[in-house]
């Protein structure tokens, strides 16, 4: 059996999905992981919006050929698929997923087993809305989903080994209408932001992703003049 988790989200409450992968017969370059270790598999980085080269937001977090999934943004399964086949990553073939049950979530330690213990965490975002904090056998990884900069995203990682976090380009921002800039100063996160956050965090890597931007270089290059940790500018099938 594969444990597959993610959170879906309604103006009023935050649901927890544990979903099974069931077996079957069937600029930057990413740090992979050994198949025997924990490894991160951005399946989506983008946003709602219909990015041909990048889809909703989706991530797995693979231990012990366990998959663990955050978010479920459109074009997950064609991208599972892909991770199954170009980087062959048994425990995200498609027809391994299958449905069991949901229940709602709040701060604190959500879900358990012999491979993970993931904690959730609240952010801010325009309904309520969570982060979550993977710890492994040899690593620690925290998610922070849609949210504006938060003192609990510090506190979660606290020098965690992967931060994966969301960033706006305020360059992108200034092209944007003001209704959009305003509800975005409120519940996103911006470049400067990110950099200021993470430099309290100390991740050992810091994932970018969720991200809108005139383009990946712009990102890259805004993050560079402001941050002195390591980071990434997350692509969809990254492993690491």
């Amino acid at each position: 059996m594969r444990l597959v988790i993610a959170w879906l989200g309604s103006p009023t409450t935050v649901v927890l999905a544990l979903t099974l992968f069931c077996n079957s017969a069937v600029g930057q370059q990413p740090q992979v992981s050994p198949p025997g270790k924990t490894r991160i598999v951005l399946l989506g980085t983008g946003t709602p919006g219909p990015l041909p080269d990048r889809s909703g937001p989706a991530t797995a977090v693979v231990v012990n050929d366990v998959a663990y999934l955050v978010d479920f943004g459109p074009g997950i399964v064609r991208r599972a698929n892909a991770a199954f086949l170009d980087r062959d990553i048994n425990a995200l073939e498609p027809t391994k997923l299958r449905v069991v049950n949901a229940h709602e979530i709040g701060p604190g330690v959500i879900y358990k087993d012999a491979n993970v213990t993931v904690t959730a965490f609240a952010t801010k975002h325009a309904m309520e809305s969570y982060g979550y904090r993977f710890d492994t056998a040899d690593r620690s990884i925290v998610i922070s989903g849609d949210t504006n900069p938060t003192q609990e995203t510090i506190d979660a990682c606290h020098g965690c080994d992967v931060l994966i976090h969301e960033a706006h380009s305020p360059a992108w921002l200034a092209t944007r209408p003001d209704y959009f800039q305003q509800f975005a100063a409120k519940f996103h996160t911006t470049t400067t932001q990110l950099a200021e956050l993470a430099t309290k965090a100390r991740p050992r890597l810091l994932i970018l992703y969720h991200y809108v931007s005139v383009s990946p270089e712009d990102l890259y290059d805004e993050m560079v003049a402001q941050y002195e940790g390591h980071f990434v500018v997350g692509r969809d099938l990254d492993v690491y």
